[in-house]
């Protein structure tokens, strides 16, 4: 997907705003975090989120996880 400037956008579905699904896409496979899913905030959330969403990413691949998130 992309704006009308060109860049890359994402869509999050609503399903989630917390856990291990609040990070997927509307695009498989694909995550986002951060601003690009909140918009620009604050830089301690960006890095809460950050490491959620490393910690959703490895759930996903592996099954479980051993991040703290």
């Amino acid at each position: 997907m992309s704006n009308s400037a060109g860049a890359a956008t994402s869509k999050v579905l609503p399903k989630a705003t917390e856990g291990p699904d609040a990070y997927h896409t509307a695009i498989s496979s694909v995550f986002t975090a951060g601003d690009m899913r909140r918009g620009q905030s604050l830089v301690v959330w960006a890095i809460r989120e950050g490491r959620q969403c490393a910690c959703a990413v490895d759930q996903w691949l592996m099954g479980r996880s051993d991040l703290a998130g």
